[in-house]
């Protein structure tokens, strides 16, 4: 987090009408907590606010003075606590002035000890309270932790191997070879190798010299021992070592001690710590992989984070399973799924670590060309990446760059603060000084835009975050460190840009940093999950958060319901036993038992009692044996080794050494390999194959070659014996084995008593005569959208059932094996009321279907149009079809009201095509009826009307079923 500045409001020097100078502000801001004093990190101070003296609406607002008068941020936070209270957090940085400082809050009262404030001295701050507190910024902080918004938790599983752990020469080798000098310059400590080489391992291990050779400067003291013993804080390179302790000796007689700054090459040893190579093993762990961000609270500072979980198969709460310090956390690792420990990617250990996880770049402006050698060496700093090109550094914008893989990107967090720390070693060539950049870019970081190489570039480097410049020869940098904030949330990397002269980067760690007393913004950390936890289980976490003083926050973190495969149960050593009998099952006594007794070891089924009772009236099962198994019965005997598979005397397998029998009892068995050869058997039938012959369970025969019905078998196919005319020429039928079908005609038929006088062939799909049927086969012929209407505002236009006037006519042509004509639409008849008893109106359209008689030529010898060709033909009582509605005198009051049909689906009309009317044109005659009956005549009315809208007619062919019923049985799913 950026550090946050106050600016000064001078309310020390605000006159108002009333100063308080009590300790806790009883009268008008009720102190309710305040602290004994300011520590670094963020404190606090709550306050009620005494709502008889506060203005209703007035703002609180807050000045703190240090002791050389500089201000010290503070904020309110958007919290209440449960008492009431509203907190004020006040950031104490390590280099605010120590001392005392003065706390004013100011604010608008509207009265004060009963009296109203006079009115020169309303709407504006007119009181103020005073106190001032000791600073102490190089204590920690050990205020409430508060939250204002919650942490974000992410917790994921990682399961994987437990890891063994095998060292080339032990765990803790000793190294002697060659000698070593010592020398100290500027207090520090060194040691410098000949003949031998210093390996990144031996940081923090103890280098010890029993005799120095000749130790400067010369001592007179009487010294007990001249040795010399000391950590060792870095590996400089394979040849220099940087120590913890200077060479000093002490004299026996006296207090007095004696520093040496040097010696000449000695014997000595290191004792250090190897690092391990691990291996897996077949013991599998579940870790949860816990990331927490946005963790930097409003108050306080976060010392311990503890972790409970609870499983969804357990009875009762959450139980700990983790309490750890909060850590600072490397963003740059391999993988957050890997249960190797956490290593900086920038530790190079081996060329493997550069290749895999960091690329180089060379430009020459905003051209890329060749990529640098990334090289690892231990020459002039241990594990270090040595970046080398062909380009001229001395050219303006020609740069190498250095970066982590895109892939390898680490998360950040909004404006929190991180740490960069690396080694580099500087060498001067030509005469420009050494320059290396170190930028970070991704979408956590916003790019300045008037940087340079994001100008000149042809890539946007990101924010530059610092800087070496080498004013010398040739330098060697050490942990040196770079602080920066994240933009907002996001992913990113770090690049290094070379300007100048050659570099050598090694041990580069990015960390989670935050100032002096502050929590860092984001965490990350394993849980092992217990093995007691059963697996495949859904599992509930709990976090909370502590300060220095084991204080809880008030603010936890649930996540529930994680569905966790968990770890395996694991047995390893090699004494382990397990005694008795061994059941895997899922309840207990059921399953398979695992047993292993004296004379006999045997896997079973449980309630498998043996051969002799599984073939009688006993429960099937296997038993796999050696020895005298099942010793708890006797009817049936086992020696030797055998496997046994029974369900019941007609199916089993049995094999045994003694006696030596092997019988297999099965009504479907297959032997061999299907790709190639086989013999297999089932219902009373055998069947043998081998590459070149087969004989089926039918009795007939498969080979590569030959005829079948004459049907030409060929290795990949069957074909017919003729071919198709030119320009084809193909086999008129071929079926492949690739699934392909080829032919010159196609017929399918079923054979159904459709019509109840008998079995009948059903065509359904013939190319020879280009036949296709289905119910669902069709096409709209006639489709009419305007409405046809008449009424009776002059009377009625009709005067009985059987007078109709012609509306309009409509003609399309049947194509063959079209034999039914579905009519559909709409009608209502309306009626105006005053029907009198038994008087009812009735409206119609009937529609007549013919076909043309007569095809080919005609002609006449005059202008009169030849008889035949106007010949239209009836369908018979089956071609006329009407629409009735009507209105009667019970209908309504007297009639009043409309009756309307809609005639689609089942209620559409259907017209039978006899097969002399097919494959014709077809006249479609439309007439309308609207007339009276009853005795008497209704008045006239233009409501009482008839309307047709939007009718068709689509033609189709059916199955022709007269017995519906049996077509449903012969066809499923035959609906009417």
């Amino acid at each position: 987090m950026a550090r946050k500045l106050a600016t000064y409001k001078g309310y020390n020097t605000l006159n108002t009408y009333y100063s308080d100078s009590s300790l806790l502000s009883p009268d008008i801001f009720d102190i309710s907590f305040f602290p004994n004093n300011l520590t670094v990190g963020k404190n606090l101070i709550k306050f009620r606010g005494n709502l008889n003296s506060l203005k209703v609406g007035a703002p609180i607002d807050v000045e703190i003075l240090d002791s050389n008068g500089d201000t010290i941020y503070s904020e309110f936070i958007d919290y209440i606590d449960q008492d009431g209270s509203r907190v004020l957090s006040i950031y104490i940085y390590e280099d605010t002035a120590p001392g005392n400082a003065t706390i004013i809050f100011v604010t608008e009262i509207t009265k004060i000890n009963n009296q109203q404030i006079p009115n020169n001295f309303q709407n504006q701050l007119n009181a103020k309270w005073t106190r001032t507190i000791p600073v102490n910024p190089l204590d920690l902080n050990t205020s409430t932790v508060i939250f204002d918004d919650l942490p974000k938790v992410t917790i994921s599983e990682n399961v994987g191997v437990q890891l063994n752990r095998t060292y080339a020469n032990g765990q803790f080798p000793i190294y002697n070879t060659g000698q070593i000098s010592f020398i100290s310059q500027n207090n520090q400590p060194t040691a410098i190798l000949t003949g031998g080489k210093f390996n990144g391992d031996m940081i923090n291990g103890t280098l010890s010299v029993p005799t120095p050779s000749n130790p400067l400067p010369t001592s007179d003291i009487n010294a007990s021992s001249t040795s010399y013993t000391s950590t060792i804080s870095k590996v400089l390179n394979d040849t220099t070592l940087q120590l913890d302790f200077p060479y000093e000796v002490f004299d026996t007689q006296s207090n007095l001690s004696h520093t040496f700054n040097s010696f000449d090459n000695s014997a000595f040893q290191i004792e250090y710590e190897a690092t391990p190579q691990y291996t897996p093993t077949q013991n599998s762990e579940s870790f949860a992989l816990i990331q927490i961000s946005d963790l930097e609270p409003d108050t306080g500072d976060i010392s311990r984070i503890k972790v409970y979980l609870n499983s969804a198969g357990t009875v009762g709460t959450f139980e700990q399973v983790n309490d750890i310090l909060l850590p600072n956390t490397e963003i740059f690792i391999d993988s957050t799924s890997s249960l190797t420990p956490d290593k900086s990617l920038g530790i190079f250990e081996t060329q493997s670590t550069i290749d895999t996880y960091w690329e180089g770049h060379s430009y020459q402006g905003k051209t890329e060309i060749a990529a640098p050698t990334l090289t690892w060496t231990t020459s002039s700093i241990n594990n270090a990446t040595a970046i080398a090109g062909t380009l001229d550094l001395s050219n303006s914008n020609n740069v190498y760059t250095f970066q982590l893989k895109d892939q390898f990107s680490g998360i950040f967090v909004s404006q929190s603060m991180y740490t960069v720390t690396l080694d580099a070693f500087a060498q001067k060539s030509g005469n420009i000084n050494p320059i290396l950049s170190i930028y970070a870019s991704g979408s956590a970081f916003t790019f300045d835009s008037t940087d340079n190489f994001n100008q000149e570039l042809p890539k946007k480097l990101g924010k530059k975050i610092g800087e070496i410049e080498c004013l010398g020869t040739s330098k060697r940098y050490d942990d040196i460190s770079f602080e920066f904030n994240s933009d907002q949330s996001g992913t990113g990397v770090l690049l290094f840009v070379i300007e100048s002269g050659d570099w050598q980067i090694s041990d580069i760690r990015t960390l989670t940093d935050a100032e002096y007393g502050y929590t860092p913004n984001y965490t990350r950390f394993r849980t092992e999950i217990p093995t007691k936890i059963k697996s495949g289980n859904q599992l509930s976490f709990k976090i909370e958060y502590y300060n220095r003083l084991g204080d809880k926050s008030n603010t936890v973190n649930f996540v529930r319901n994680l569905n966790f495969e968990g770890g395996n149960r694991y047995i390893d050593g090699g004494f382990s036993m397990l005694t008795g009998s061994l059941f895997v099952a899922n309840t207990l006594s059921s399953g398979v038992e695992i047993s292993g007794l004296q004379n006999t070891g045997y896997i079973r089924s449980l309630g498998y009692e043996g051969f002799n009772q599984a073939t009688g009236s006993g429960a099937g099962g296997f038993l796999l044996f050696s020895g005298s198994a099942l010793p708890q019965q006797s009817e049936t005997i086992y020696q030797g080794v055998g496997l046994e598979m029974v369900s019941d005397a007609n199916n089993f397998f049995r094999y045994r050494t003694n006696p030596s029998i092997l019988d297999v009892h099965t009504e479907t068995f297959f032997l061999g390999n299907p790709s190639t050869q086989f013999i297999s058997g089932s219902s009373g039938n055998l069947e043998i194959s081998s590459s070149k012959f087969q004989l089926n369970t039918d009795g007939t025969i498969n080979a590569t070659g030959g005829t079948i019905g004459g049907t030409i078998i060929e290795t990949d196919k069957f074909k017919s014996s003729t071919n198709l005319g030119t320009p084809d020429s193909s086999p008129s039928f071929e079926l492949t084995s690739a699934g392909v079908i080829s032919g010159s005609e196609a017929y399918f038929r079923r054979v159904s008593n459709l019509t109840g006088a008998g079995a009948e062939v059903v065509p359904l799909l013939d190319t020879r005569i280009g036949l296709v049927d289905g119910r669902n086969m069709g096409r709209q012929v006639v489709s009419v959208s305007q409405s046809f209407s008449r009424n009776a505002a002059s009377g009625f236009p009709n005067s009985n059932t059987s007078d109709f006037d012609v509306v309009a006519y409509y003609y399309f042509h049947l194509l063959p094996y079209e034999n039914s004509l579905i009519i559909h639409g709409r009608q209502y008849t309306s009626c105006g009321g005053s029907l009198s008893t038994a008087q009812s109106i009735r409206g119609q359209t009937r529609f007549t279907f013919k076909t043309l008689s007569n095809s080919g030529s005609m002609s006449s010898n005059s202008l009169t149009v030849p008889t035949n060709y106007d010949n239209w033909t009836s369908m018979g009582s089956g071609g006329v079809k009407t629409f009735l509605t009507s209105r009667s005198q019970s209908d309504g009051t007297n009639g009043l009201g409309i009756t309307a049909h809609v005639f689609q689906g089942d209620e559409a009309l259907i017209v039978d095509i006899p097969e002399a009317n097919q494959s014709k044109l077809v006249q479609v005659t439309v007439e309308q009826s609207l007339a009276e009956f009853g005795p008497g005549t209704p008045a006239s009315s233009a409501n009482h009307a008839l309307r047709l809208d939007n009718f068709g007619v689509i033609a189709t062919r059916s199955l022709t079923a007269a017995n519906i019923a049996q077509a449903q049985g012969d066809f499923p799913g035959f609906t009417s």
